[in-house]
């Protein structure tokens, strides 16, 4: 089961990093205490779904080119990508796959979603294909963020 409360907060500090606002100026913008926006960060206190709405307000506000979907069942999508993408490694397919996941890299869509860490794990796997270093990056995405999947 997809974990929002946990992505909310996760991606939530993702974005502000990114956009290097300060927690500061992000909770005055969504109204809310600079203490609480801490505490979420901190994983203290939860973020509800209202809550990341204006926070997705606001970094749409200041970035045009930024649209957050709200489609869940674009993590089932780029689950199913990472579970193909495993298998093709194991069973030493994976220059093919390499070229079938393309188009779901490059598809704008996945990236700023609920399967925006899950996109990542992809990208990871897609480098890996094709002789990039990134076995770190892949440890460190499937050890730590938000999500748990079953492989095989």
């Amino acid at each position: 089961m997809f974990d929002y409360s946990r992505f909310y907060r996760i991606y939530t500090q993702h974005l502000r990093k990114y956009y290097e606002v300060s927690q500061q100026n992000l909770a005055k913008a969504i109204q809310i205490p600079n203490s609480s926006l801490s505490k979420i960060e901190a994983g203290k206190q939860e973020i509800d779904e209202k809550t990341f709405k204006k926070v997705i307000d606001f970094f749409e506000k200041i970035d045009e080119d930024f649209r957050f979907s709200f489609d869940p069942d674009l993590i089932e999508e780029v689950e199913s990508w990472i579970r193909k993408s495993v298998h093709a490694f194991l069973m030493m397919t994976y220059e093919s796959m390499a070229y079938e996941i393309k188009p779901i890299l490059d598809n704008s869509k996945y990236l700023h979603s609920f399967a925006y860490f899950h996109i990542r794990l992809l990208q990871g796997l897609y480098d890996n294909f094709l002789d990039i270093d990134c076995m770190e990056q892949i440890k460190e995405l499937i050890d730590s963020i938000i999500f748990k999947i079953i492989i095989i």
